[in-house]
């Protein structure tokens, strides 16, 4: 065994505050964290989000000191309100990034059908699709997950496409569609041809200048950079579908350059949380981005008035907020007054 770590063994919940202690952790409520350690896993929640917090300068020197050590005057409670921050965050970006899948999904099999009308079984052949040297590989997998889809779904009893295979034995995209995953989804897009790809575009960039007159018709939003994005978004979903830590997450295998929102902005792609609000509001409308960016100005108000100001913009960074981000979501005015309310409770 390495001397030089913490032996890792079982720990009682009340073991484990006394640990933290150990770390320099304070605690506003003993009684408090003792229900947060029993109904939270331990790792998700301290390992997960301690980093903020913790002492960059100290260095152990004697092989029984704690591996780390808490900055002076941080409380259990800052790192948990972190991870209840987050857990908010998550909650509210998913049921938009929700929105987002359904605006793809419809006009994806409404243009796919489109194409090859007369044809429900169109998206089993291969060569309907852009079927490229580069992308044979993946649309050969790409057509054989449908089809395991569709045998998966066609013998649970009651489901859509059961209903569709017992009565007309054929399922068509449109009922198919809304039973794929979010990453076959882009797969799909990806590998579909460019004609249906510009199609899609050009109609979401419609639809999104209708709904914000402010933005310059000129700017182009081609089917790739359409591609990149649905992927991107797609990382943020999994990471909230699986209760993972969000705020700091980035997406980086893409790269994604010229899009409408960022060039009406001004701001490079960081690949980060920022960038997905902002992407968020190209897939929907007006009034739910509004009540996106508001929900996303209540937990960030909240998050203020409950760790460091020097936290705070630590976190924000990591986000990729940039200095002006209460501008360029409008949400100024909501995010002071309710950060009046919290520091009143």
């Amino acid at each position: 065994m390495n001397n030089n770590r913490e032996e890792k063994t079982f720990k009682t919940f009340e073991e484990q505050i006394e640990g933290l202690k150990r770390k320099n952790l304070k605690f506003k409520n003993e009684r408090f964290a003792l229900n947060i350690l029993k109904r939270v896993n331990y790792y998700s929640f301290i390992n997960a989000y301690k980093e903020n917090f913790l002492d960059s300068n100290y260095r152990k020197t004697n092989p029984n000191d704690p591996d780390e050590m808490y900055k002076d005057n941080v409380f259990f409670e800052n790192i948990f309100w972190l991870y209840y921050f987050n857990s908010e965050m998550r909650n509210n970006l998913l049921k938009y990034i929700f929105i987002a899948e359904s605006n793809i999904k419809t006009k994806l099999a409404y243009y796919f059908c489109e194409k090859y009308k007369t044809d429900n079984n169109a998206y089993q052949n291969v060569n309907n699709f852009n079927y490229i040297p580069e992308l044979r590989k993946t649309i050969n997998y790409l057509v054989q997950k449908l089809n395991r889809t569709i045998n998966r779904q066609s013998n649970i009893q009651g489901s859509r496409i059961n209903h569709y295979t017992t009565n007309y034995n054929t399922v068509p995209l449109w009922v198919l569609m809304p039973q794929l995953d979010f990453g076959t989804t882009a797969y799909f897009f990806k590998c579909s041809k460019k004609d249906i790809q510009s199609k899609i575009a050009k109609n979401m960039k419609f639809e999104f200048i209708e709904e914000n007159s402010e933005f310059n018709n000129e700017y182009i939003f081609t089917g790739e950079a359409l591609s990149d994005i649905i992927f991107f978004m797609n990382s943020f979903r999994n990471i909230c579908a699986h209760n993972e830590r969000l705020y700091d997450h980035r997406f980086i295998t893409n790269d994604i350059n010229n899009f409408i929102v960022h060039e009406h902005y001004r701001l490079n792609f960081n690949y980060g949380l920022f960038d997905l609000i902002l992407v968020l509001k190209f897939f929907t409308t007006s009034l739910e981005y509004r009540a996106l960016n508001s929900l996303l100005a209540h937990s960030l108000a909240f998050l203020s008035e409950n760790v460091d100001e020097s936290d705070f913009l630590k976190i924000l960074s990591k986000m990729k907020f940039p200095r002006n981000w209460k501008e360029i979501l409008e949400i100024e005015e909501e995010f002071q007054h309710m950060k009046e309310l919290y520091k009143n409770q």
